[in-house]
């Protein structure tokens, strides 16, 4: 189920967090598939015990096309994970399989805006007018919100304005090696 990606998330984590740097949190990518093979969240959990991180600081990103899935199990795989302080996000919120019935029913910590989303601020007014209601929904629903894709000071001062409370993308780092993400945190 990608156990390799998961122990090597999960023992950065703990690096940084020996470092003293607790504050910090990783997040995972799980496909539909890897969620939905046999006993993926005690063989998930297993390995938070094993590398000896805190549950809290792991967060579990699911692109929207999960949904396209078997929509129950997921819905208990997800709670299961949520019982033990794993945060759970749906990743490119609003390009696929976009729901408000999946966002009312499935326990959600998380919605990442779509860099689709981002690139197209100040291109039209009808996608600031869209980006301020879904940042507005979600925070009214307790969401976190976090936009995917920021490329310049332009796009985040908007989402700050907007209310947008996290951003990640190529204005802050290109994704780099765990070795020089080690470097860039201590510096």
């Amino acid at each position: 189920f990608g156990r390799m990606i998961v122990r090597k998330s999960l023992t950065f984590l703990k690096k940084i967090h020996e470092l003293g740097y607790e504050e910090m949190s990783v997040s995972i990518n799980i496909s539909a598939i890897q969620l939905l093979s046999d006993n993926f969240t005690k063989k998930f959990l297993d390995i938070v015990k094993e590398v000896g991180v805190v549950p809290e600081k792991i967060w579990v990103e699911l692109t929207e096309s999960v949904f396209a899935s078997n929509y129950q199990e997921i819905n208990s795989v997800l709670g299961r994970l949520m019982e033990q302080g794993i945060r759970v996000a749906i990743d490119d919120f609003g390009t696929g399989y976009s729901s408000l019935q999946y966002i009312n029913n499935l326990p959600l910590d998380v919605i990442k805006l779509d860099r689709a989303f981002v690139s197209q601020l100040f291109v039209s007014g009808k996608t600031e007018r869209m980006m301020r209601s879904i940042i507005t929904m979600g925070r009214d629903l307790g969401l976190d919100i976090i936009a995917e894709g920021v490329e310049t000071a332009e796009q985040l001062a908007w989402l700050k304005s907007a209310g947008c409370p996290k951003a990640q993308g190529y204005y802050f780092s290109p994704p780099v090696p765990w070795d020089e993400a080690q470097r860039m945190i201590q510096e």
